[in-house]
This record gives structure tokens, sequence and C-alpha cells, in this order.
């Protein structure tokens, strides 16, 4: 068996003409991050009614923007089935206010909403699901995590970075991953503006992934900025990282 991953969206904080805003499908059932224009994508993959755990790796509005719309979709169609939502501490006050500010009723919510906050620790936890789901707090701000997924039919992993500027935690768990999905935000040659601001070039990533002998590394969330230069930020990644280094666009999907 296989673990599926489809990037409905793999822009960075500004979006370009071939990838939109962040968005992770594994199976059908698990999304990491609901980035702008994710519910529209959902509804033409035809996984938007699949969906049963989001994941949020923090709180700036490219990672979760998406969810009202998502949400008002799943309300307006009248699911009945409870849809977890999985994120740092203050998740659930910050969706719910927004939601009141954009006059949703709460006599219009036909599915249960399950807000599950994270712990901040700097320790690696887990949470229960029908996945080994593991995450470990990254270096950034507001409070950021990396999550692991393993799915117990296929044996197969994926880890999932969120933004981060380089540490221990994320290199212990993507331990033995298939796939390293990271952040790339900046080119290796702007270093320490990245890390300056809590974020991460194609070399850093490439190192972790090196470092956590993850077998396949896929490279998202890069500056806009930089969007005619990908192949020279693909070959800084293929510099540190032996194996396959993958640069995914819009609608990509890769099976492990």
């Amino acid at each position: 068996m296989t673990l599926k991953v489809t990037f409905l969206g793999a822009g960075g904080s500004t979006l370009t003409e071939n990838r939109s805003g962040l968005g992770i499908l594994v199976n059908n059932d698990l999304l990491l991050e609901c980035g702008d224009g994710i519910t529209q994508k959902l509804i033409k993959s035809g996984d938007i009614d699949s969906i049963e755990i989001i994941c949020i790796t923090h709180l700036h509005c490219d990672h979760y923007i998406g969810i009202f719309t998502l949400l008002w979709h799943m309300w307006i169609m009248d699911r009945k089935k409870p849809l977890r939502i999985i994120g740092p501490q203050g998740i659930k006050n910050t969706i719910e206010t927004i939601l009141k500010l954009c006059n949703s009723a709460e006599d219009m919510a036909s599915c249960k909403v399950i807000y599950e906050e994270l712990e901040d620790t700097n320790e690696i936890l887990s949470i229960k699901s029908k996945y080994n789901l593991n995450y470990g707090k990254m270096d950034h701000d507001p409070l950021t995590f990396a999550f692991k997924i393993e799915d117990p039919d296929s044996n197969k992993s994926i880890c999932y970075s969120g933004d981060y500027k380089p540490n221990k935690s994320l290199k212990k768990l993507a331990k033995d991953c298939n796939l390293l999905i990271s952040e790339a935000t900046f080119p290796n040659n702007l270093a320490n503006i990245a890390h300056e601001h809590n974020h991460s070039t194609a070399l850093d990533a490439a190192k972790i992934g090196e470092a956590s002998n993850s077998k396949k590394l896929a490279l998202i969330h890069i500056s806009a900025y930089f969007k005619e230069h990908l192949e020279e930020i693909k070959a800084e990644a293929r510099s540190a990282f032996s194996k396959e280094v993958i640069l995914p666009e819009d609608f990509m999907v890769i099976e492990i």
C-alpha cells in the first residue's frame, strides 16, 4: 500500500500563478494547513466531504485563512460528520471570533467542530487519531508546530515542518520519514535574513532532511520574490541532500 500526498496549494505568504495558498492533503481525510483557495481545490479534487482532520501549524493567515470558507461550505451543504481542527493554543478562540465577525450564525453549524489545542512544550508528543500523529514545537513566532503523520496501513510517514528556523526538534521529528515537506522561504544567500525572521532556506531544509535520514524532500512556501530562481533553489538543496528533491506545484500528487 502507499501513502498519498496531494499538494493542493504549495505557495508562500504571497501567491504565484502556479502556487496558491497552503494545503497538503494526506490520503483523502487529513489536511495540513488551510490557506486561501483550498475549499475550491478540495471540491475540484472530490475530497471535501472526506476531510476528518485539519492540522494547522500556526496562526499566520496564509496557513489558516481558508478555514472560514471551508466551514461555511460544509455548513451550507449540511455536513453532519464532525470535523477535528488541531493547532496551537488560541486556535479555537481565533476561529470562533472571526466567524462571529463574519456574521456566521451558530445555529447554521450543521456539523460539530472539535478543537484540539497542542501543548506548548519542547518534547515530541502524540495525538490520538487513525494515524500515528506526532508534533513538535518549532522556532517561529507565533507559536508553531511541525507534524509527523505515520500511516499504519502502509507503514509510510511524512513530516511537515510548517514555518521554522533550523532546530534539533525538526530533525528528531522527521527521523526516517519517507517524505519531508519543508518550507524554503529564502535562497541561501539570504540565510541571515531567513533566520532573523525565523524562516529557513532550501539548504537548511536539505541539511535537516539528510541528518534525519528522510527519503525524499519537498520544498514549499518559497517566497514569490524568488519564483524565477526555483531551479537555483532546488540546486542548493541538492548540494546537501543525497536523495530526491521535489518542488511541488498545485495539485501535484506524490505516492510513497
